[in-house]
């Protein structure tokens, strides 16, 4: 670390990534400049292994550990701010930000001292909201709280953490009991503030996104030795996606035990 500008402590973005994801890391970092999206936020990154040629505005904070949840505990215990953005390296900007209804959103979470705001609609819910940023997250819906990109009180995030892969920490949200007067502490984002895209899903390559980037905006990106998705991926990919809407758990628990001899993972058994 070392490179922490005087910029305000109050929110900081994190990434968190791994030394093999060092090709996807570079990407990210392309697209926050291609997109001009520096924000007036420090920016850090938790990685198992010091990455190569990352421009000296992001923090690197290096733990060497195959546990992603003890890297993320170590990164927290790193940074001064209250809240951070954490971000996924795999998850891509697909243009710039709106940063004007960014600062309204940050001081709202502010104002309102929110524990996470999640700033994408997935799950689906209905969105309505009095001031046109916010709404309440339906805990309903299965993964409400999840790790896309959200913005967290670190705190309450550093109080969920415990050993494990970022999916045991994202089955342990689905566990969440929070008290009814709590329940204005969870928001969500219905601006689509910041836009992202999954450019790498199982460690392989989104070619439609690749696709996406060079016909939109005229650029490639670029992988070292990183495999693409192939049809037969892409088939399996949308059978996982339908699996959430079958209400029945006794089909879908079948269904998730044929996929996953086919080698489908999945955060849940049912």
């Amino acid at each position: 670390m070392g490179n922490e500008s005087d910029k305000s402590n109050e929110f900081s973005i994190l990434i968190s990534t791994c030394k093999a994801y060092q090709d996807v890391m570079i990407n990210w970092v392309l697209l926050y400049n291609k997109f001009n999206v520096h924000l007036d936020y420090n920016v850090y990154v938790i990685t198992d292994g010091y990455i190569e040629n990352l421009p000296s505005y992001i923090n690197q904070i290096v733990y060497d550990s195959a546990d992603w949840q003890a890297r993320l505990r170590y990164a927290l215990d790193s940074i001064p701010s209250k809240y951070l953005f954490l971000f996924l390296e795999d998850y891509f900007f697909k243009t710039s930000v709106d940063k004007d209804k960014l600062n309204l959103l940050t001081t709202f979470i502010r104002s309102n001292d929110i524990n996470y705001c999640r700033m994408t609609n997935i799950p689906r819910q209905n969105l309505c909201s009095d001031n046109g940023i916010i709404s309440t997250v339906d805990f309903s819906k299965r993964h409400a709280v999840n790790l896309q990109l959200a913005v967290w009180n670190k705190i309450f995030l550093q109080s969920l953490l415990s050993s494990g892969s970022a999916w045991a920490l994202e089955d342990k949200f689905n566990k969440i009991s929070v008290p009814f007067e709590m329940v204005n502490k969870f928001a969500v984002d219905s601006n689509n503030i910041i836009p992202l895209t999954n450019g790498i899903i199982k460690g392989k390559v989104d070619l439609k996104v690749n696709d996406y980037y060079e016909k939109e905006h005229g650029f490639k990106l670029e992988y070292v030795d990183r495999r693409s998705l192939t049809p037969s991926d892409y088939l399996l990919i949308y059978f996982k996606s339908k699996g959430r809407y079958i209400r029945n758990k006794k089909i879908r628990i079948f269904l998730k035990k044929f996929f996953g001899f086919l080698g489908v993972g999945f955060v849940t058994k049912d």
